[in-house]
């Protein structure tokens, strides 16, 4: 389980020919295939690559995933034996509450409202549930319209007029997302850019609770019909249904890291001796009370070792 595809589909390739000299077979699993079927022995992917094919499995009730064991002639349901994971540290704690989620279309469709309620908490005309009921009220003009305003929640008014000033005031083009093509649709669409983690594109994402939405409207797109969640299934969930989990990373060294693991995943860590003496010197933590005071003291420090080395 690698953190990227392309990293997944380069090892794959890699060590093709050496499990063909053991008689094994392996290839590498598109998170966004449609059909998950491989007959493979051994898998490349990403971790939503796994959890996506693991939950279309679910939906459709066949059993896609097979394989042909060593030393049979035919196909089995795959048995989850065991999960080798790279940048473990990453993928069980710092992305340990993304989960993979499968959405159809909704019933109920509300797209007709996003434009006119996010231009009308940009221009304070809407700012809090009271007058954001009564804004979607005067707004309705047929029947459908009306009809589905009945079940929205003051939650989910609250939440839409949060993401609202959110999408306005604090997300931004070609930093949190970008507007891309997407060919399929033959149309331009917001694409979530994964900050946190790999810094890549997460094309086929969505935000929730019309935070995507309030995007498509404030970068003047079309704004496509809202999902509902038919399957989702978290980190620790799929990781639990197999026998045997083995994870690398060279960038988890506090204790609490290593406590967290062996309470959610119930595996232990040790530390591989290391070729040579390490030179590394442990400095006092620095705390900021801002992220943007923290990148200015990286920066700082940058530029005093960039003159020392000079």
């Amino acid at each position: 389980i690698s953190s990227s595809f392309y990293l997944a589909e380069r090892d794959a390739e890699k060590f093709e020919h050496f499990y063909e000299k053991l008689g094994l077979k392996c290839g590498a699993l598109n998170e966004h295939d449609s059909v998950p079927y491989v007959d493979y022995h051994i898998i490349y992917s990403t971790n939503t690559g796994f959890e996506f094919a693991f939950l279309r499995e679910g939906i459709s009730g066949k059993n896609t995933l097979l394989a042909t064991p060593l030393y049979k002639n035919g196909l089995v349901k795959r048995i989850p034996m065991t999960a080798i994971v790279d940048e473990a540290d990453n993928l069980f704690i710092d992305t340990v509450t993304n989960s993979a989620r499968i959405a159809v279309g909704s019933s109920t469709q509300r797209s007709w409202i996003f434009k006119p309620f996010f231009n009308a908490v940009v221009e304070n005309k809407v700012t809090n549930v009271l007058q954001a009921r009564h804004f979607l009220s005067s707004i309705a003009t047929t029947q459908s319209e009306k009809d589905s305003l009945e079940d929205i929640s003051d939650h989910q008014l609250k939440r839409w007029i949060e993401n609202a000033v959110y999408a306005n005031n604090k997300l931004k083009k070609d930093v949190d997302y970008v507007v891309g093509f997407n060919n399929d649709i033959q149309q331009y669409e917001i694409q979530i850019v994964d900050q946190q983690n790999t810094g890549r594109i997460n094309t086929g994402c969505r935000w929730s609770e019309g935070l995507h939405e309030f995007v498509e409207v404030k970068e003047n797109l079309q704004v496509q019909p809202q999902s509902l969640t038919i399957a989702s299934v978290s980190h620790p969930s799929f990781f639990g249904r197999y026998q045997e989990i083995y994870g690398l990373t060279g960038t988890m060294g506090e204790e609490v890291e290593r406590d967290e693991i062996r309470n959610v995943y119930k595996v232990d860590t040790f530390d591989v001796p290391p070729n040579r003496v390490c030179l590394r010197k442990r400095n006092d933590t620095l705390i900021v009370s801002t992220e943007d005071e923290k990148h200015e003291l990286i920066m700082k420090k940058i530029k005093e070792v960039t003159k020392q080395r000079r």
